[in-house]
């Protein structure tokens, strides 16, 4: 029932006028080709909408309240027989990057929206197979999340032939934002909450049996507690 439920979510999007926030107003509703939609981006006038089935939809927004569809990709993959699920979308220019979890990344030239062309997939780095999801374009490095492995750097200064850099190691890496991408209130309150969130402290007071001196043992932060 939950899964059903989920892609009866996420089998349409909505498009609701932000002009006057808590009156929202729904224009109108969608249904795209592809289904269990899982991410938007926009690269100029062209809305990107990624599915986990039946490809990737392309829609002109040039009248943002009236998108015109433009065109659906689907990569084949596999035995050819259903589409490379896309999971989050990035733009680099006229490239587009897809993830596909574990299958990797797509590279798709999107120079005309109605007509997007697959390139090819970007080179797994040391004939690994990491899985892939969030996907965050900074200057010309394409920042991609691999879970238990991290987060996966490429250049993408050619943006059709990416190439690896270098990887930054971190337990569960869903998405990369940047710090710098906040304004001033935002940055503040994540200051705040860092700065008042409940700290994990414990001090422990200790008696050396032989000598009978007390010392104390401060345990601070989850790895003091698992050793």
């Amino acid at each position: 029932m939950y899964s059903l439920y989920m892609q009866l979510i996420l089998t349409i999007f909505i498009i609701l006028d932000f002009t006057i926030a808590k009156n929202l107003t729904l224009h109108n509703r969608y249904d795209p080709q592809n289904r269990e939609l899982l991410d938007v981006k926009f690269s100029g006038n062209t809305m990107i909408i990624t599915g986990n089935l039946n490809g990737t939809e392309f829609y002109d927004i040039s009248d943002s309240l009236n998108p015109v569809h433009l065109s659906n990709l689907e990569i084949p993959f596999g035995n050819q027989n259903r589409a490379l699920p896309n999971f989050i979308a990035a733009t680099s220019d006229s490239i587009l990057y897809l993830s596909a979890r574990h299958r990797g990344i797509a590279i798709v030239n999107i120079s005309d929206p109605s007509n997007p062309q697959f390139i090819g997939m970007v080179p797994q780095p040391n004939n690994s197979n990491y899985s892939y999801d969030g996907l965050t374009v900074r200057d010309t490095v394409l920042f991609a999340s691999a879970h238990e492995h991290g987060v996966i750097l490429f250049n993408i200064s050619e943006p059709d032939s990416p190439s690896f850099i270098r990887q930054i190691n971190c337990e569960n890496a869903w998405g990369t934002d940047f710090i710098d991408s906040l304004d001033t209130e935002q940055f503040s309150k994540i200051l705040k909450f860092f700065e008042s969130m409940p700290k994990l402290r414990h001090v422990v007071q200790v008696t050396n049996p032989k000598t009978k001196k007390k010392s104390e043992v401060v345990l601070e932060g989850l790895q003091s507690f698992l050793e």
